[in-house]
């Protein structure tokens, strides 16, 4: 049940447990490729991770799939991510790619 899995992932990502809410995402979007429930909470977990590159190609294939409250928010993450990906580190010692995250807080 895509629902249950989606639920707890999201308890997972409000706690703060990003590679198992992550992971879990991942496994509910390979048995139901076209649940857009919690797409952009899953996104916001590859972002805390720093995978940018997944950040863009979920950001990207989630925007059809989301509600339009949410296409707005995918917009941001592929902004983000194309960021992050350019710049990489942030010279002065801090990551780019944190404050990336924040920008695209749920």
């Amino acid at each position: 049940d895509a629902g249950m899995t989606v639920t707890v992932a999201d308890g997972y990502t409000r706690a703060g447990f990003w590679k198992p809410a992550a992971d879990l995402f991942e496994w509910t979007y390979a048995v139901e490729p076209m649940t857009g429930e919690g797409r952009y909470m899953y996104v916001y977990c590859l972002a805390k991770l720093k995978r940018w590159h997944d950040v863009r190609e979920q950001a990207v294939a989630g925007i059809a799939m989301v509600a339009p409250a949410d296409v707005k928010l995918m917009h941001r993450a592929i902004v983000a991510a194309n960021t992050a990906i350019r710049a990489g580190e942030d010279p002065r010692g801090g990551s780019l790619a944190n404050r990336e995250v924040s920008a695209i807080s749920p």
